[in-house]
């Protein structure tokens, strides 16, 4: 026997083989783990076949398909965790090259098929007294996944402009189990005059929420 047996009827006084147990029993009863990692720490191998049903506080009733585990279809959407960060040193920028702002958060997503969604806020935004703009991305690691502002503060001329704040959500797949960090980075257009986050420490936020299927 090498996979799960389906249903078997059993009569009284019946001895059963490993195999029954095994494949009857064993492999067929939704099985109860206190997280991912202990689950598949001790499904691996041989013992892990199609079929097999587990639950974990975290994702709900899973199943696997000889490949993967799955959630069970009909389920939905579930925050399984939540970070938040604030930054509120006031930054600022004079170059085209883009930096660091300073705002960032990690998350360790549960899952590898997640979705993480981003909310992020920027405060005390401001453009100096020059003909210049505020860009902002967004960064998975340091890689650019989100390109949030391209024209912030514009006024098309050498006016001063403190425009407030900037805000988005973005859903993102990292495809990991690893911590994953995210962040933003700025820069002036002009290469001359400066652009600022969190003026006069005011507070900027980076919310990340994992989502399951």
């Amino acid at each position: 026997m090498t996979a799960n047996a389906g249903y078997h009827a059993y009569a009284t006084g019946d001895v059963l083989t490993a195999a029954q147990v095994q494949y009857n029993l064993q492999n067929q009863t939704v099985m109860y783990f206190a997280t991912t990692t202990a689950r598949d720490a001790a499904l691996t191998g041989a013992v892990l076949v199609d079929g097999m049903v587990s639950y974990t506080p975290a994702t709900g009733i899973m199943y696997y398909n000889g490949s993967a585990w799955t959630a069970v279809g009909g389920a939905s959407p579930k925050i399984l965790q939540v970070v938040s960060s604030a930054y509120s040193t006031e930054t600022a920028s004079s170059s085209s090259t883009y930096a660091d702002t300073g705002l960032t958060a990690t998350i360790t997503p549960t899952l590898s098929t997640s979705k993480i969604l981003v909310m992020l806020s920027h405060t005390g935004c401001f453009k100096d007294s020059s003909d210049t703009r505020l860009l902002l991305r967004l960064y998975r690691a340091s890689t650019s996944i989100a390109q949030i502002e391209t024209f912030a503060g514009y006024t098309a001329s050498t006016s001063a402009n403190g425009f407030g704040s900037m805000s988005t959500q973005y859903v993102d797949s990292p495809a990991t189990t690893s911590a994953t960090t995210y962040k933003t980075q700025f820069s002036s257009t002009s290469n001359a005059a400066r652009v600022l986050v969190s003026a006069g420490s005011s507070v900027s936020t980076m919310v990340l929420m994992e989502v399951g299927a």
